[in-house]
């Protein structure tokens, strides 16, 4: 649902900016570019190449408990380390 959130606020963004009346052909390729790469980096890492581990509960419990470790450590910690520029 994370990925979803993301690339809701980021389009929302753009339709502002675009209501704004700002210039859209630079914003709509960088939209672009991190939407493709975004989702690939997402299919990678929950997808590719585990559809056989689906139905193996200690193969899937590991990878779920690992996702959620690292889901944790990675996404969910970003805004905590932010240093304030203040």
């Amino acid at each position: 649902m994370d990925w979803i959130s993301f690339t809701a606020t980021c389009t929302a963004e753009l339709i502002l900016a675009q209501q704004r009346g700002e210039p859209m052909a630079v914003r709509v390729e960088k939209h672009n570019r991190d939407f493709v790469r975004s989702y690939d980096r997402w299919f990678r890492a929950i997808y590719l190449d585990k559809y056989e581990y689906f139905g193996d509960y200690d193969l899937m419990r590991l990878a779920f408990l690992m996702d959620l470790g690292l889901y944790y450590i990675g996404v969910a910690s970003q805004p905590f380390s932010v240093v304030s520029k203040g």
